[in-house]
């Protein structure tokens, strides 16, 4: 369907839901998503229209919305769909979100009191809310198992440090592949993850967080939300409020999940090295071989991220192929590679 006829569709959507065409409609770019958004403005409100020709993506969306919705979590109201579910109309919840406040207003008791919030909404939906999931109706992957997590680990691979031409041991990287996808799929706690719960997808409303964009939600290993929010390399949060939200996690965490701070922080670990690899490969992927500018411009702290990680890790070593290609990303010769590329893009 080309822009012409996706339009026209768009419009006799909204006369069907306004009975009117008095309204007023712009187009929102996104980044990194193949799905359309529109601002839709009738009679002084605003709303947010969707197109996607994903149905399966859209039918899981539609699913997810419903239960947290009726749970109390959150998230945008859903207005309308269409009947051939490639387009929805959803509440409109202000151009605001956790990262542009970060951004505009620093690190502050607000900024701090938003990420709890968020973190108390995140903890409810992926322990409490997670019993009455229907995992099957995922989208693509229902678990976060070894399998995805091979694939995470291959795109950072295929997309980042191959491209670099460090030198490697294939053999010896796949086999350190397979040990952490299998280390991470047993590790507790299991719950709900929506793989990419960074600020972008949280909105602010009168103070209050929302979340949006959980389309791509599975069953897994719950620190990995953690990680991404903590971690997000665009909004580089300081040492100290990253480990005062941990705390303020892990302590609510461990007692829900009944486990020690041990095995909590080892799943930490083992999830910000999946997440931090893995954000390297959609930078290399979308920024080298896409041209994307915003990727392009978000490597550096994307390594800046990888190496603070790395001076810190307790889990590294014990993987001494993927530790020596993560070292070689920081020698000059392969950080002029890298700046080259980001030149030339």
């Amino acid at each position: 369907m080309d822009q012409e006829q996706i339009l026209e569709k768009v419009h006799k959507f909204l006369f069907s839901y306004f009975n009117s065409r008095e309204y007023e409609i712009s187009p929102i770019t996104n980044s990194a998503s193949d799905r359309k958004y529109f601002k839709i403005k009738f009679n002084k409100v605003f709303f947010i229209l969707t197109f996607s020709s994903n149905i399966a993506e859209t039918q899981t969306f539609l699913y997810f919305s419903k239960i947290f919705k009726k749970e109390g979590i959150p998230v945008p109201e859903i207005l309308k769909v269409d009947a051939d579910l490639d387009i929805y109309l959803q509440e409109y919840l202000g151009n605001q979100n956790l990262f542009s406040i970060v951004n505009q207003e620093g690190e502050n008791i607000k900024i701090k009191k938003l990420y709890e919030q968020s973190l108390d909404d995140l903890i409810k939906l992926q322990f409490k809310v997670s019993k009455k999931i229907d995992y099957s109706q995922c989208y693509d992957f229902c678990r976060f198992d070894r399998n995805i997590i091979f694939n995470d680990l291959n795109y950072f691979k295929f997309y980042f440090f191959m491209p670099l031409e460090i030198p490697y041991s294939n053999n010896k990287l796949l086999h350190e592949f397979y040990q952490i996808g299998k280390k991470i799929e047993q590790l507790s706690p299991q719950g709900f993850v929506f793989r990419d719960f960074q600020s972008r997808n949280i909105m602010i409303k009168e103070s209050k967080p929302y979340f949006i964009d959980y389309q791509g939600g599975m069953k897994g290993n719950t620190l990995y939300d953690l990680v991404s929010l903590l971690w997000q390399a665009k909004v580089h949060l300081s040492v100290k409020l990253k480990e005062d939200l941990k705390y303020y996690y892990v302590e609510k965490v461990k007692d829900i999940s009944h486990l020690s701070i041990d095995q909590l922080e080892e799943a930490y670990q083992y999830c910000l090295l999946i997440r931090l690899l893995q954000v390297l490969g959609a930078y290399g992927f979308r920024g080298m071989f896409q041209k994307k500018e915003h990727f392009i411009n978000s490597i550096s702290l994307g390594l800046d991220n990888l190496k603070c990680w790395m001076g810190q890790s307790t889990i590294i070593k014990n993987y001494p192929e993927l530790y020596k290609i993560i070292s070689s990303l920081f020698n000059k010769d392969v950080e002029n590679k890298i700046n080259d590329i980001i030149n030339k893009s």
